[in-house]
């Protein structure tokens, strides 16, 4: 069964989530709704896009997902319904479908024509947007929202920099809920240029030489474990993405991986190879 789910930066101390979820029941009473995430930084696409890249492909084909990321009618002119990999989102023309697309296009790309009287609202997730998935969850076409279109915004991103010399260099672009800071480096791109060489992982003035399978893999002697508490560590993530945590990290105890090694969004990472 497909469901809506929903992206935004809008938090949960306002009533923006409970008033979309009412437009969304008042349409469809048996809809199936889920919160993707509303904790995004205010206006940050790269991170809305890191989250559902990542997430999305585990719902239902046909699914629509409503992104509210940067949505402003008097600012964005065009609102678009796109197809990718099976699943619909919806959001405003302002680059992140090119964050969440980086290795495919979509299939399909509308601009949504349906307009609400005012066009100048300040709530497009629920006085547009809502109308159009409650369209594509009947059943309806994607082709009767809008006329289609080509070319989409792009936003520029960090991506990696790989040097002849074996040198991979990459940025923080996520900190998750456990404070472990999340990087651009995938598995793919160490594998490709690793080869299986020995390495060095520098970020700030900390060093790792190896990459371990769980955040527990520092862990030596299970009888004491707790002595372990606070080792910072490297692994690849359920996303494949290279992560720099510290082991059972808590950001309002003991701390994580940002407060204890220094580290923060942006920062750069450092992979030498020994080729």
């Amino acid at each position: 069964m497909a469901v809506i789910t929903l992206t935004t930066d809008w938090g949960y101390k306002d009533p923006a989530v409970a008033l979309i979820k009412g437009a969304i029941y008042n349409e469809l009473p048996k809809a199936a709704i889920v919160d993707i995430s509303h904790e995004i930084d205010p206006f940050d696409m790269e991170e809305a896009a890191y989250i559902l890249k990542n997430s999305y492909k585990a719902f239902p084909k046909e699914s629509i997902h409503i992104i509210g990321i940067d949505n402003d009618t008097r600012l964005h002119t065009r609102y678009l319904a796109a197809m990718i990999q099976g699943h619909y989102f919806l959001c405003s023309d302002n680059g992140i479908i090119s964050l969440i697309t980086e290795d495919y296009h979509p299939v399909k790309k509308f601009e949504i024509n349906i307009r609400h009287p005012n066009d100048l609202s300040l709530f497009p997730e629920k006085e547009l947007l809502v109308k159009v998935a409650c369209h594509l969850l009947r059943g309806g076409k994607i082709e009767l929202i809008g006329r289609r279109i080509e070319k989409l915004k792009s936003y520029r991103k960090l991506n990696p920099k790989i040097k002849e010399n074996g040198l991979i260099t990459g940025n923080i672009i996520y900190i998750d809920h456990f404070g472990n800071a999340v990087t651009n480096i995938t598995r793919a791109l160490f594998d490709k240029i690793g080869k299986k060489h020995t390495f060095e992982i520098k970020i700030r003035q900390h060093i790792f030489k190896q990459i371990n399978n769980s955040y527990s893999g520092v862990v030596k002697n299970i009888k004491n474990e707790s002595f372990y508490h606070g080792d910072g560590l490297a692994l690849f993530n359920s996303a494949n993405h290279l992560e720099i945590a510290i082991y059972k990290s808590n950001p309002r105890t003991v701390g994580d991986a940002c407060s204890l090694l220094g580290l923060r969004r942006g920062d750069s990472i450092y992979i030498q190879f020994n080729v």
